[in-house]
Formats: C-alpha cells, structure tokens, sequence
C-alpha cells in the first residue's frame, strides 16, 4: 500500500524509506580511497650497519596540525589548504616522517638513531628535536619544507646547535597520480633535510 503523502505519518514514512535507500547505496558503493607509505617515493632502502659510537635520539617530529592529519594536504591558489579524503596517509604521519628521518640520518651520519621512547637501558648521547613549521606542496608546482632542529651533546654543558631550514623542491608532473608525486616530494625533502642534519651531527659526534 502507497504511503499517503498528504498525511503526516504518510510523508514521515516515505521520507523514512528514501533516507534509508540513499544512506545504504552510500554504503554499498566501492570504495575508492587510496593510502600512501611516505618510503613510497624515497625509492630503495640502503642496508646500514651503524659504526660504533655515539647514539643519537631523536624525539618524534613535531608537524603542523594540517600534515598531522590522515587526509593528504596539498596548497591551492591563494594559500588554499585542501584536505584529500580520496589520498591518505597509510600511517600517522608524524610516526613515519620521524622514522624516515631517523633511518636517513643513520645512512648519512653512520651512527644508531633511535626513536622516543628509548629502549628500557639505553640513553642516548645526542638528543635531536626537529620543529616543523611548514610542511605542504601544489600537485603541479612545488613543496616547501620549513622549521628548525636542535641538536644538543646530552653529556656537556655546550649550549644546543639550533639551525632553521628551508628546503625547496619540486613536484613532479604526474598527470596519472599527482598525490603521487606529491608524496615522493615529501620523501625527497625529508632526505636534504636528513643530509644538512648528519653535517652537525658528524661535527658534534667527533
């Protein structure tokens, strides 16, 4: 029997069966979300055996609240953000962009690199804090990545080495996946960020 939409019940209940057919094609549909590693554009990683010496450890990064979310940000015209709920970070972000340092500091440096908390009897030697201020690319243009490190003798009473950055690189043309490419311009900066870091590391450790 046909509701009758002239009746309050009648309408309550015809709305009531269209809002339950829409709400269940929303859920049946396939999903479509694609989900990145950040290593996904830092191409292989080397085999590193640390040499014996000093240890660093390096506290998670902190990151703007827009690169801490799970959906991938990209700048738009007019300083734009945009949050993709189609392109997401397969981890937490801040977790692995302090992995991915930790890992290119290990191969640059040539020192272990561990990552707070430290395992229960080891105390670190050096201590690294990494602030990140600005940490967004266009899918056509370029990314920028911006803050400053401390780096500090954990065993001395020298005053840290403070060092802001600010690295440049490009995002390159991906028609077919421009998040894509987006992520590998993370990675990429990540990695000159890494390399300036092990030049201090290297003076303070010697």
């Amino acid at each position: 029997m046909r509701p009758d939409l002239h009746h309050p019940a009648g309408f309550l209940r015809a709305f009531t069966l269209t809002l339950a057919i829409v709400l269940l094609s929303a859920c049946s549909s396939p999903g479509t979300t694609s989900f990145y590693l950040l290593e996904g554009g830092a191409g292989p990683r080397p085999e590193t055996t640390p040499r014996a010496g000093p240890i660093l450890g390096l506290r998670e990064i902190a990151l703007p609240l827009y690169a801490r979310r799970p959906q991938i940000a990209s700048l738009q015209p007019g300083g734009i953000v945009t949050l993709s709920d189609d392109h997401r970070w397969a981890e937490d972000p801040g977790r692995a962009v302090s992995r991915m340092v930790a890992r290119n500091l290990t191969t640059a440096a040539g020192i272990p690199v561990l990552l707070e908390p430290w395992p229960n009897g080891v105390t670190p030697d050096l201590r690294l804090e990494v602030e990140i201020d600005y940490f967004i690319g266009s899918l056509d243009g370029a990314l920028r990545l911006e803050g400053e490190y401390h780096l500090a003798n954990i065993g001395a009473f020298d005053r840290p080495t403070t060092r802001p950055f600010a690295i440049t690189t490009p995002v390159e043309p991906a028609p077919e996946n421009p998040y894509g490419a987006l992520v590998a311009a993370h990675a990429t900066a990540l990695g000159m960020l890494s390399t300036r870091i092990a030049e201090d590391i290297t003076a303070l450790a010697n």
